[in-house]
């Protein structure tokens, strides 16, 4: 992996999380993900799941299309009521009474992007070209460890969903365009401390948002 070129987006991207944006416009997406519960949840010593883990909420700007990014991971009923536990002897995950400590071999990811274009009001329409751009996102997964990075094995996109979904925040029966990227991987031998981390690229691979998951 290179230093940190990976990792810069092309100077017309701008990337910021949902909280920054709360100082600069109203981030009338949050309802599609609770990462700030999650964060929360996070800090206590016993944390219990209820079949998925969220990727923190990120918030992207291309040109003239603004778009919030979240979703989650499953795993068949792997993570229904996974428990995690901290201590000063470290993190323990269990469930049923028995200790676990690596993923399992199939995962399944969803990632949900909601797209407005930044000078129109939520709830008006994409242009062809934002359309076009949402239709052509491409995606890398990694697994990181401390400050290791593993390309993810089994990566497969299986099946992009896009339709008009009502978004309350926006008032009611507000409608917004809705895309949901679905993919599965493999987590084999992977420890449950690491995180899963998704790359969006446009058509062009330069970087729009990188969203996390971890337990």
């Amino acid at each position: 992996m290179k230093d940190n070129d990976d990792f810069k987006a092309s100077p017309r991207r701008t990337q910021l999380s949902c909280t920054g944006l709360l100082l600069l416009t109203p981030c009338f997406f949050s309802l599609l993900v609770t990462s700030a519960d999650a964060r929360k949840a996070a800090k206590k010593a016993q944390i219990k799941y209820e079949g998925h883990v969220e990727f923190a909420s990120e918030f992207a700007r291309v040109d003239n299309i603004c778009i919030q990014f979240g979703g989650s991971m499953t795993a068949g009923s792997f993570f229904q009521d996974l428990q995690v536990n901290a201590s000063a002897k470290g993190t323990e995950y269990s469930k049923d009474g028995r200790r676990l400590e690596t993923f399992p071999q199939n995962i399944s990811a969803v990632i949900i992007a909601v797209p407005r274009m930044c000078d129109r009001q939520p709830d008006e329409d994409l242009s062809a070209q934002a359309r076009d751009f949402m239709d052509k996102l491409e995606f890398d997964a990694s697994w990181k460890l401390g400050f290791k990075m593993q390309k993810a094995k089994g990566l497969n996109r299986e099946k992009t969903d896009h339709d008009l979904e009502e978004l309350p925040l926006l008032g009611p029966g507000a409608l917004a365009d809705v895309w949901k990227y679905r993919m599965t991987l493999s987590g084999e031998a992977i420890p449950l401390n690491a995180h899963l981390i998704v790359s969006v690229f446009d058509k062009e691979r330069r970087l729009v948002a990188r969203l996390s998951a971890r337990l």
